[in-house]
């Protein structure tokens, strides 16, 4: 039996199958016994199994629904992770968006330059500022 279905805090050898002994045992003793000691009846111990077998069949759909929300939250990280590029790739794309970033304003700053001309504005010169590290 595993804890992931049963829990830390159960007591794992005493199972459905134990139980069932348990009440077969009790059922099919002697009825002055069963009188005496106060055990249940044949009746009241098939129902008691049939209890603990219901108890059990939940248990498991609980664990069934537990364990496909898992599955599920699971299964989205995984394509998450596959939608990061890994670090070499990721490289590249920053120095490709950096690039573009640099051709942008270039031709911003030429659009700019050409809407003056055009509108008869005095051009200012052109300043390059070239920063290496």
């Amino acid at each position: 039996m595993s804890p992931a279905v049963y829990g830390p805090d159960t007591d794992l050898r005493k199972t459905l199958l134990e139980n069932y002994l348990t009440w077969v045992d009790t059922a099919e003793g002697p009825e002055e016994e069963r009188q005496r000691e106060g055990y249940a009846t044949p009746e009241q111990c098939k129902k008691n199994v049939l209890s603990e077998i219901d108890k059990e069949i939940r248990l498991f759909r609980q664990y069934g629904r537990k364990r496909a929300l898992i599955e599920s939250e699971r299964t989205k990280l995984e394509v998450l992770r596959h939608s990061i590029p890994q670090s070499a790739r990721l490289d590249r794309l920053l120095r490709y968006e950096a690039s573009l970033e640099r051709s942008f304003d270039r031709a911003l700053i030429q659009l700019e330059r050409m809407q003056r001309l055009r509108r008869g504005q005095p051009v200012p010169p052109r300043i390059d500022v070239n920063i290496s590290g």
